[in-house]
């Protein structure tokens, strides 16, 4: 009888609170399919690396693809490598695809034309039923670039778990930025550079800048909860308003009560309420040192937002609501 599997990149806890509420809500079983390469992302010679890793796994599920009646890829790249093979060698139709974290950034020359090429090629295929975003405004802007139905993306919250006990919201002191993926650090070194404050970016290299903004590439793992814990302030700099970047960062400091500054962009916007639980702010230097200053001052804002963060986490974007709101999709698809 065929199966269901979830296809992975990193190394999962133990009894995953994702897994378990997908068996729960669909009254199946669920399998961990992983290969982990979330980590090889700095130069030519690791991401050829990570990319190899993509396609191995999802050539040997698409090998025994009829074991499975539910193939669902959190790392998104095993799911499109499963439909542009499936779709090249024309196989019979046997099982649902649904790519979860879909982000789809352009590149520039003849590599990005293939690529851009061999996304749509695979997402456009009928094997590949349903594509995740994890932005509201995601499933419009990816139609209009690639010759797919709008209907075809759908958006649901992002849910994501650290362990946020022992919260304490007094002895906090540090401003974090955190993550590669499309980020303005030269925009953000402007801003700190005329601000009286200490910055750490937790980026993909290490570099001293100026007296008082430190650039780690240490990498953050399981040391993001103890990170927060001591964190006043998160601040994500974007470069480009229509890709989606910076929702995770987002999602733990709001777990963990942390007010969140970042750029009025597109895919954070299902996340930071600018004046509730932090600021929207178009990338002008003058207006960042305004809002700076103005959280970090006030402390009856700070904790009006630092304890807004908090609810909203808790209403929308637990890793149970967000395995939850797809299995609501799975079983719906089982119906038709």
């Amino acid at each position: 009888m065929p199966k269901n599997c979830v296809l992975i990149d990193f190394e999962p806890q133990s009894n995953w609170t994702f897994v378990k509420t997908l068996e729960e809500e669909t009254g199946e079983g669920w399998e961990i399919i992983k290969r982990v390469s979330w980590m090889y992302k700095n130069g030519r010679v690791e991401n050829l690396r990570r990319y190899m890793s993509y396609f191995c796994l999802a050539f040997g599920v698409f090998v025994s693809r009829e074991k499975y009646k539910n193939i669902l890829s959190w790392q998104q790249f095993y799911g499109i490598f499963l439909g542009f093979f499936s779709r090249l060698f024309h196989v019979k139709k046997k099982n649902r695809i649904y790519v979860m974290t879909f982000i789809y950034k352009e590149k520039d020359g003849i590599i990005g034309k293939l690529y851009h090429w061999f996304v749509e090629y695979a997402i456009s295929s009928k094997y590949i039923d349903r594509i995740i975003c994890f932005s509201s405004t995601e499933p419009t802007y990816y139609s209009s670039i690639f010759r797919v139905d709008n209907s075809k993306f759908i958006y649901i919250p992002l849910g994501d778990d650290i362990d946020n006990s022992n919260i304490d919201f007094k002895n906090r002191t540090s401003i974090l930025s955190i993550g590669t993926s499309n980020r303005d650090y030269g925009f953000l070194v402007d801003v700190f550079s005329e601000l009286p404050y200490v910055l750490t970016i937790y980026s993909n290299k290490y570099e001293k800048i100026g007296k008082n903004i430190m650039m780690t590439g240490d990498r953050v793992g399981d040391k993001i909860a103890d990170l927060l814990r001591t964190c006043k302030l998160m601040v994500i700099p974007l470069a480009d308003s229509n890709i989606s970047s910076g929702q995770l960062g987002a999602l733990h400091a709001m777990q963990m009560g942390v007010p969140v500054i970042a750029t009025d962009a597109d895919g954070i916007k299902d996340f930071i309420s600018s004046g509730e639980n932090g600021y929207l702010l178009k990338n002008e230097k003058a207006l960042w040192i305004e809002k700076i200053e103005y959280l970090l001052k006030n402390d009856d804002i700070w904790n009006h937002m630092s304890k807004k963060g908090i609810q909203l986490y808790n209403e929308s974007h637990t890793v149970a609501s967000m395995a939850s709101n797809i299995s609501k999709i799975i079983k719906n698809a089982d119906k038709k």
